[in-house]
């Protein structure tokens, strides 16, 4: 709650609501959502500030990780919004009027350090995030015990992304066509469908993962991504330059951005390549590891993508454009 006229606060109260999420609290991320949104709700009482809509700032609540950071750009508008020169109700071109902005500069201001391995990707994930679809080549296989499943090159597709997942996938192999169309509020709700002889019609998920031996969640660049940012730390991320403009970082997490019930704990190793001017991934190899609870469960998932493509055209079929639920 809030009190203020033309943009200056007199009075607010926050509240910041008791989160119950199993998931969160199984997955060990609860305390930072709940730091997450203490420094969101206090940045919209103290500031104010209203949501936005860009994938690394706190105060975005559709696309963003949900991170208790503040982003370079987030700490930027708060710094312009406490300028001197800058008053309650003022419109962004008055601001102008009286600050000069650097990109008004007539020389480029200093370029400082180069981005940091957490900095390169938050970076990764706000260009995935904004291209809003994506296509990669990938293989991968189940590992160790009594495992051995892979599957071949496959075409993985992905679009109309959610903070950490998309509501459109295909994949297709040489035998295999898949489409997943998830549901937008129930994830029991997904919907699975498959190409037969008989043109297109709905199965369910069993068929699709025994069918392949992948995984669509351990396969993700989103769930990579969000893995890296919730569990990573700077100084264990390793950042090299292959050739001129290409970054990759590697590392090895205690911890994924994923939850199961038959594995009491993970790690999980991360190579992946990105362009060093767009932040597009390239190319990226997870390997998961697990400590399974029962003998049949596969201890480790490998994956590696490779050829990726942002903004890219991920065509549904018409026969599950006109049957799914889940389409708007």
């Amino acid at each position: 709650w809030q009190s203020y006229a033309s943009g200056k606060t007199h009075e607010a109260t926050i509240r910041v609501w008791l989160n119950e999420s199993e998931w969160l609290s199984q997955v060990g991320l609860l305390e930072r959502s709940i730091r997450h949104t203490t420094i969101h709700e206090v940045l919209h009482a103290m500031v104010p500030i209203n949501h936005r809509t860009h994938p690394a700032s706190i105060m975005d609540v559709t696309s963003s990780l949900q991170l208790d950071i503040l982003s370079a750009e987030d700490e930027a508008l708060i710094s312009l919004n406490s300028h001197p020169l800058v008053r309650p109700g003022m419109t962004m071109e008055q601001v102008a009027d009286l600050v000069v902005l650097d990109e008004e500069l007539l020389d480029p201001p200093m370029s400082g350090a180069p981005p940091g391995a957490l900095e390169l990707a938050m970076n990764a994930f706000t260009a995935l995030q904004r291209a809003d679809s994506a296509g990669f080549r990938i293989r991968g296989s189940w590992v160790g015990g009594r495992c051995g499943q892979d599957f071949g090159w496959a075409d993985f597709e992905i679009a109309d992304f959610e903070s950490t997942s998309a509501n459109v996938v295909r994949f297709m192999d040489g035998a295999n066509r898949f489409v997943i169309i998830s549901h937008p509020y129930n994830a029991w709700g997904d919907e699975y469908w498959m190409e037969s002889a008989q043109g297109w019609t709905r199965a369910g998920s069993a068929v699709v993962f025994d069918r392949t031996s992948w995984r669509v969640g351990f396969s993700s660049p989103h769930v990579m991504l969000a893995s890296i940012l919730h569990f990573g730390d700077e100084d264990d991320i390793t950042v090299s330059r292959p050739e001129a403009g290409l970054v990759e970082l590697s590392t090895l997490l205690d911890g994924g951005y994923v939850a199961m019930d038959w594995s009491e704990s993970e790690t999980l190793l991360i190579e992946l390549t990105m362009d060093e001017e767009s932040y597009e991934v390239t190319d990226y190899f997870m390997s998961w590891r697990f400590e399974t609870t029962h003998q049949d469960s596969c201890p480790r998932y490998d994956v590696e993508a490779t050829e990726g493509a942002y903004g890219i055209d991920v065509v549904i079929p018409d026969a599950i454009a006109r049957g799914s639920d889940n389409l708007p």
